[in-house]
């Protein structure tokens, strides 16, 4: 008999040993899987897409607008040319598993033998650790140096350098400790090949700080809003009261561009800020959670609520401390394949190592209309 199959009970003795079987259950009991809420709801909204080919994904920015200028109808006119457009590029990145399995293991493992037929399924497999693999991937920094392959998750419009944006004043300064009026940090990231910076292409704050009162739409149209999320501006006794504070002003100034595209959707953080929150509104307010059309609820995630209007969830892929607000109209996963997923015809016999092997790969990225339709709410210790 096997070594595996004994030793279940202390008391066994020789003869019931060498004599009596185990009770194998062929069932696989999967315990492997997280679900990821951000991939369900890319797919239920049809922000899927593959097959793009070409040599990577380019799509022209419109970033400023013509000026208007006073008149009376009897002035005299200046005509000149005006470029209102910039070109954003990403190459495509790749992920990929891998599995191999040996002539020898093939074929001991057949018929009556066979706990688990580990051929059956083999590529299928692969997909789904593959996808299960992808689901952290919507939140690193594509833009690290170690991070060339990888997508541009939602962590690569978080790149700030140590500057907030000072509310009264409006102009960046240094992190200092203290009651100082920073809410927001100055976005200071690149994304496909355009700079986040604020005013970098021109344009300016016609008045106040920014995000408040008012800019004009080139100062700011490829820059995230990064709210410093613990800022010691936000007034509370606890860091769930602090943290609702911070939401409320990223969810409503994210919407200051005034159109639809300028809404976010959902906001995903980690476990411990979602726990604060909850707690801070436990017995003080109603949480709100409603089945609406492509909700996450709808899609059977429950830890989810309402606030403002707003989807609020919490994903294991989170970075700790981090919040991210997103707007699904404004963001695409691209496959330069014909599948999101492609198995590479495997798998395939290797007469050289007697092996199986099989491949899963994907080539795609992700793709954001621009990154003024998304907020970062992060710690003060990484601005």
């Amino acid at each position: 008999m096997p070594s595996g199959f004994q030793n279940f009970d202390r008391f066994s003795w020789a003869r019931s040993l060498h004599t009596t079987m185990p009770k194998l259950l062929k069932e696989v009991e999967d315990t492997a899987k997280k679900n990821f809420q951000i991939m369900a709801l890319l797919e239920s909204a049809g922000r899927i897409s593959t097959g793009h080919g070409g040599e990577g994904i380019q799509w022209p920015i419109r970033y400023r607008m013509h000026k208007a200028q006073a008149a009376d109808g009897t002035n005299s006119r200046n005509f000149s040319p005006t470029n209102l457009f910039k070109t954003a590029s990403l190459d495509y990145r790749g992920y990929e598993v891998t599995d191999s399995i040996k002539r020898r293991e093939m074929e001991k493992n057949k018929g009556e033998a066979a706990v688990i037929n580990v051929l059956n399924g083999f590529a299928e497999r692969l997909k789904e650790s593959l996808l299960q693999e992808l689901g952290p991937q919507f939140y690193v920094d594509g833009e690290a140096a170690d991070n060339d392959r990888f997508w541009h998750g939602f962590k690569t419009l978080a790149r700030t350098n140590g500057q907030v944006i000072n509310k009264t004043t409006g102009a960046s300064q240094a992190v200092v400790s203290g009651n100082e009026p920073n809410y927001v940090a100055a976005p200071s990231g690149t994304y496909a090949n355009l700079s986040c910076e604020l005013g970098y292409y021109g344009g300016s704050q016609e008045s106040g700080a920014w995000p408040e009162n008012t800019q004009d739409a080139q100062y700011d149209f490829w820059s995230p809003l990064v709210v410093v999320r613990d800022s010691t501006s936000w007034s509370g006794s606890s860091d769930g009261e602090k943290l609702e504070k911070a939401l409320r002003y990223g969810i409503t100034h994210a919407q200051r561009n005034s159109t639809i595209d300028g809404q976010i959707t959902n906001v995903f953080m980690d476990r411990g800020l979602f726990i604060d929150l909850k707690n801070h509104n436990d017995g003080r307010q109603t949480i709100e959670v409603k089945m609406a059309p492509g909700s996450l609820t709808e899609l059977g995630f429950l830890n989810v609520f309402r606030f403002d209007g707003i989807e609020l969830s919490f994903e294991n892929a989170v970075p700790a401390g981090y919040a991210f607000g997103i707007n699904l109209a404004c963001m695409e996963l691209m496959g330069l394949t014909d599948n999101l997923f492609e198995d590479e015809g495997g798998p395939q016999y290797d007469i050289n190592t007697q092996s199986m092997n099989a491949v899963v790969s994907t080539l795609s990225n992700i793709k954001y209309k621009s990154p003024r339709n998304f907020v970062v709410w992060k710690p003060s210790s990484e601005v």
